[in-house]
């Protein structure tokens, strides 16, 4: 959301005309951000006009985008509701990659998977992907979905001209226990042949290694299947912050409901042990973390999560000296 507020507030900028030496502000509260927003003009009217427009352009970017507002069609279409989506997500990509004068990676995933199923009608990752590579952009996208192969000539285009990582995540190798903790997307194994795919088409690879939960699928047994899945599919690095889970608040209550239907009693093993903490790191951590590592550097997998990240950012410079002239 941050990300977004920032390119409203950039795209406000470009409506302003000649400066004056004070600055007009509003402060107000939208996509869950305290944002003030400043703007020169002529005259302090139109400065004021030029901030109510800016608001109304936010609050109406905040109804369509948001993740938290109920009424939003993000919100709605993340939580199973009918909705049809509208395109500013793509028309303020464009603008943005087209204002843009030096290239780098675009990422997405991290917040929302951009492969739900009603990506498989609306399309709007293929048409983002589409504008990335138009516009000779780099690419890091993560996903848990097999539906991103539909999507590989666009993603080998972005490679080819500039840049592209794929990026899976990865929980659970025993595929019923995957079915019963994951039961919307493709099982671990099915996307380790995803990354293997684009592996074979010359497209880098990283795997996110998370979550691991603690009485469920911390063992060594899960850790070991799945960095030998990683192995076998020659990713670049693995993320992984520990072995563990987060519970926000609301996240903890839906987490617990379904520890009741999957898990009788395991509610209470989490209460006892974790009571209401955010981090919840598994109690064989260090010995699966060190497994971990030992493993990693045994395939030349790069494991460092600092490293990884700045893998994920970074655009290749022999493109950017080529876009000079």
């Amino acid at each position: 959301m941050r990300r977004l507020s920032l390119l409203c507030i950039v795209l406000l900028l470009l409506l302003t005309g000649c400066s004056v030496s004070e600055p007009c502000r509003r402060e107000l509260m939208a996509m869950d951000t305290f944002m003030t927003l400043s703007v020169y003009a002529q005259s302090p009217a139109a400065g004021e006009a030029l901030l109510e427009e800016a608001a109304g352009e936010i609050r109406r970017l905040e109804g369509l985008l948001s993740v938290t507002d109920p009424g939003s069609e993000i919100y709605q279409a993340n939580h199973g509701g009918a909705v049809s989506l509208s395109e500013p997500v793509r028309e303020l990509l464009e603008k943005a990659l087209r204002s843009k004068r030096k290239k780098c990676m675009v990422g997405t995933g991290a917040m929302c998977d951009p492969y739900m199923h009603c990506e498989e009608d609306l399309q709007i990752t293929r048409k983002c992907l589409a504008l990335i590579e138009h516009y000779g952009f780099g690419a890091a996208i993560q996903t848990k979905s097999d539906r991103i192969l539909r999507d590989l000539d666009l993603l080998k285009a972005i490679n080819e001209k500039a840049k592209c990582v794929v990026q899976m995540t990865l929980t659970t190798y025993d595929e019923g226990l995957c079915r019963i903790l994951e039961p919307k997307v493709c099982t671990t194994r099915r996307r380790a042949e995803v990354l293997e795919i684009f592996r074979e088409n010359g497209i880098p690879t990283v795997a996110w290694l998370s979550p691991v939960l603690p009485f469920i699928n911390d063992t060594r047994e899960n850790i070991e299947g799945i960095l030998e899945l990683c192995a076998r599919a020659k990713v670049y690095g693995i993320i992984c912050f520990g072995m563990g889970v987060t519970l926000r608040q609301g996240n903890r209550e839906y987490f617990y409901r379904a520890l009741d239907k999957h898990f009788p009693g395991m509610r209470w093993r989490y209460q006892q042990k974790y009571g209401y903490a955010y981090e919840l790191k598994s109690h064989r951590d260090k010995e699966l973390m060190a497994l971990f590592r030992e493993t990693c550097e045994k395939h030349g997998i790069v494991h460092d999560v600092g490293a990884c990240f700045q893998y994920l950012h970074e655009f290749p410079e022999a493109y950017e000296q080529l876009t000079l002239f």
